[in-house]
């Protein structure tokens, strides 16, 4: 064991600790033979005119080293001393275990002695300390006895000093994998540190200005994608991926590790997907991290979902809703019981409306539970819940637990199959207001959706209140906007959209050091909101076709996704590119432009 001098292994759990026979200072030291009885007696007289601990003075006084010192306590505890003098950090180890929790137990994971994990501790009796580095590095524990002022200038050192522990030396830990004594895990995981990076590189610090450089972009995912010759890193920002650096192909494994570790997924496992989240924190906000790791030809391709809570969870007056969609959204919401459905493709914005609605409708004098699947943010006063499919935990499951805790609201995260859409539309039914969301192209479509699930169109008919989709367009840039004359192309959009005359010009995309040179910046989402009146629900309970609930969704106030995009061109927050590029004009004009 590098950096200690080794007396016995004991084992890592609590129940399992011996009971140490405890043995005054004094009578420790005289008995050894370090110190005489006579000097033992001189030290305690010094100690009461200083006040200081005994162990200090026989330091100071120079009747015993401090090592020796060391060495008798842990003697006396039956656990190893630890000495730092000529220790390496195990970069996987350190980065495992968070700085402020090695703080607080004053304990830190020093290297692997065969299957245990040697932990430096002040105290190696604490047995709180020994079982939370049990749980958190999922391994047996060996405890080690390190003096308290060294053992704190290494936490101090490693975690809060810009240590940057990929620049270990990586030939002491492949020495050490190599040597007697070692298990078969402790030389994986050596070795593969040692395979992953072959320099010693800032790693830790590169992944760190990644995602913080994403941050300040305004990024929504960070994808990591691993090429022959180079790791390829692109931004997704306002709904289209940017390429934004490269890096060399050779620190392809070091960076994945690194994150994996960071979202506590197995860093040496690289044949099946992964899954896990992290939160890091930049310039005093939290941000949670949803990473995906997926094996590819050229190494771990990953993807790194930024939730933002701060920038997705939103007031209601945020949203975007036009004068014409706000009152329509807030009866939706607002209905004692029912089914309202958000629609649309993944990425759209569906989950962010619906936790303002959440937000909106929560209060202390009803019960509001969730099922999601991943839960994306934590809202206040609102029980949320994961679905968990590999234990048979699914949406639909989870639903009919629900429905026996009392509920006043609920929010399915999502209806895949016609279990969930009929369990849903049943607690719609039976006086619950149910919030849900549903992959489908348009409001309309979403009731043939349903019906093509098998959900009984009677059963529809009664229990859908609303329903809306939505897409999110991109604004254009307000610093570099610009005015064109319009085209032949653009005039035949606007006027098929909303049977008016196009006007000479349109503002269009430029492009400037502020918007990246997209021309865009930000975005804003459009919407079509299909209200269920008593009529409609006839005709879904008739099983009308999709042409006919349209017709008769425009006396109660539809209006197309296509009516609202056009609208914001006219006001210049959005160009006609843009909004072709998310929806088809050709077939979803307003029926007045005939």
């Amino acid at each position: 064991m590098s950096g200690s001098s080794k007396k016995q292994t004991p084992s890592s759990k609590a129940d399992e600790k011996k009971f140490f026979r405890w043995v005054r200072l004094g009578e420790l030291l005289v008995s050894s033979g370090l110190v005489s009885q006579e000097d033992f007696e001189l030290a305690l007289e010094a100690q009461k005119s200083s006040g200081r601990q005994i162990g200090d003075v026989l330091i100071q006084l120079g009747f015993v080293s401090r090592r020796q010192l060391l060495e008798a306590l842990a003697n006396q505890m039956d656990v190893a001393a630890w000495e730092f003098s000529h220790w390496q950090p195990d970069a996987i180890l350190i980065a495992s275990v968070d700085g402020e929790s090695c703080r607080r137990l004053q304990a830190m994971p020093v290297g692997w002695n065969e299957d245990h994990v040697v932990v430096a501790m002040r105290n190696p009796t604490d047995v709180n300390a020994i079982d939370f580095f049990a749980e958190k590095l999922e391994a047996k524990i060996e405890p080690a006895l390190a003096d308290e002022a060294t053992l704190a200038e290494a936490i101090e050192r490693v975690y809060f000093q810009g240590t940057d522990l990929q620049q270990v030396h990586v030939d002491a830990l492949v020495s050490e994998a190599l040597g007697d004594g070692q298990s078969n895990r402790s030389k994986e995981r050596s070795l593969h540190l040692h395979k992953i990076e072959q320099q010693t590189r800032p790693v830790i610090s590169l992944v760190n200005k990644v995602i913080s450089d994403a941050l300040k972009s305004g990024a929504s995912d960070i994808h990591l994608e691993p090429q022959e010759g180079y790791l390829h890193v692109r931004y997704r920002v306002d709904g289209r991926l940017r390429t934004v650096s490269t890096i060399p192909a050779k620190l392809t494994k070091t960076v994945v590790a690194r994150i994996k570790i960071m979202a506590e997924l197995d860093p040496v496992e690289w044949r099946t997907p992964q899954d896990g989240r992290f939160s890091v924190k930049v310039e005093d906000f939290n941000v949670d991290m949803r990473v995906s790791v997926f094996p590819s030809l050229h190494g771990g391709r990953v993807v790194m979902r930024i939730l933002d809570r701060a920038n997705s969870l939103l007031d209601l007056d945020e949203l975007g809703l036009s004068e014409h969609n706000y009152p329509l959204f807030m009866d939706a919401i607002n209905q004692p019981y029912g089914l309202f459905l958000v629609t649309g493709p993944t990425g759209c914005g569906k989950t962010t409306t619906l936790y303002s609605a959440m937000q909106s409708v929560r209060s202390t004098e009803i019960n509001v539970l969730t099922c999601e699947d991943p839960v994306e943010y934590t809202l206040e006063g609102i029980s949320q819940s994961h679905t968990n499919p590999k234990i048979g935990l699914t949406f639909a499951e989870q639903l009919r637990a629900i429905l026996r805790q009392d509920p006043d609201v609920i929010l399915v995260g999502e209806i895949r199959d016609a279990e969930t859409a009929e369990t849903a539309a049943r607690a719609a039914n039976t006086g619950h207001m149910v919030f849900s969301t549903l992959h489908c192209k348009t409001a309309p479509s979403a009731i043939v959706r349903l019906q093509d699930m098998g959900v009984d169109r009677w059963m529809l008919g009664s229990a859908v209140t609303s329903v809306m989709s939505q897409r999110l367009v991109r604004k254009l840039c307000p610093t570099c906007r610009v005015q064109q004359k319009a085209t032949a192309a653009q005039a035949d959009v606007l006027e098929g959209a909303l049977n008016t005359a196009c006007p000479s010009k349109l503002w269009v995309a430029d492009g400037c050091h502020d918007c990246g040179e997209t021309g865009y910046a930000g975005r804003v989402a459009v919407h079509e909101i299909l209200p269920v009146n008593e009529e409609i629900g006839e005709l879904i309970s008739h099983g009308a076709p999709q042409s006919q609930l349209e017709d008769a969704g425009r006396k109660a106030g539809y209006r197309t996704m296509q009516e609202d995009a056009a609208e914001r061109i006219l006001r210049g927050e959005t160009s006609c590119e843009e909004a072709r590029r998310l929806l088809v004009f050709g077939d979803r004009r307003n029926p007045k432009a005939a």
